[in-house]
């Protein structure tokens, strides 16, 4: 008897439960990317650029983990954002932070977010 009750509402929750076919599935993770058109030792390129973007990123707030990959002609950097943020604002806040860190580099390096 137990077992036909717990059954049945299972059943019934299950039915009740709502179904969408695009559900919202934003995870609050951008990329930078900076490449070169030459090879660049990598020490070199972690000080001179990766570094400083870093501290830019992170003074934007509610970032939760950086990540940084650096490779001869092409880094990224992943940046975690917490769960509770304003990401349309956030992305416009970390564009901003890239194009003033493109304005100071004069060497030759490509920016992308």
């Amino acid at each position: 008897m137990l077992f036909i009750a717990l059954s049945l509402l299972g059943y019934v929750s299950y039915k009740q439960l709502p179904v969408e076919l695009l559900p919202n599935a934003e995870l609050p993770v951008l990329f930078v990317q900076v490449s070169s058109q030459q090879d660049m030792d990598p020490s070199y390129v972690e000080s001179e650029v990766i570094i400083p973007l870093e501290g830019a990123v992170s003074a934007i707030g509610g970032v939760d983990k950086l990540q940084s990959y650096i490779d001869r002609r092409q880094s990224s950097i992943q940046i975690d954002f917490k769960k509770n943020i304003n990401f349309k604002m956030t992305s416009l806040k970390l564009q901003e932070k890239v194009n003033e860190n493109r304005k100071r580099r004069t060497y030759r390096f490509m920016l992308n977010t």
